[in-house]
């Protein structure tokens, strides 16, 4: 069993949400509503993710950390990381990812 203090932990008004290895497929356009003044650190590592919700995390805008490792994402929408002022590291290895939309990064 997961214990909530594994997969979350909040230091100086920063919270790290990890939700690895637990074999998502979809995650909702809020799944992280509740989340968006305080998620700084978010890892998705090692689910099934094929492709992400345009607006899944964008209104994040304190998330300084997004790891998608190891997932089966195979194309990101120019929308995928709009708004994500504060991002600074962006951890997209081993995916399948075939197509990006112009501007997928700005």
């Amino acid at each position: 069993s997961v214990k909530l203090d594994q997969i979350i932990s909040l230091s100086s008004r920063q919270l790290t949400l990890s939700l690895s290895n637990l074999k998502v497929k979809i995650i909702h356009a809020n799944a992280f509503q509740d989340l968006n003044d305080v998620l700084g650190y978010l890892n998705l590592n090692q689910n099934n993710l094929e492709s992400l919700n345009y607006s899944v995390f964008d209104k994040l805008t304190n998330l300084i950390e997004l790891v998608l490792n190891k997932n089966n994402l195979k194309e990101l929408s120019y929308q995928s990381f709009r708004n994500l002022f504060k991002l600074k590291l962006l951890d997209l290895n081993s995916n399948e990812i075939i197509f990006l939309e112009d501007d997928c990064f700005n």
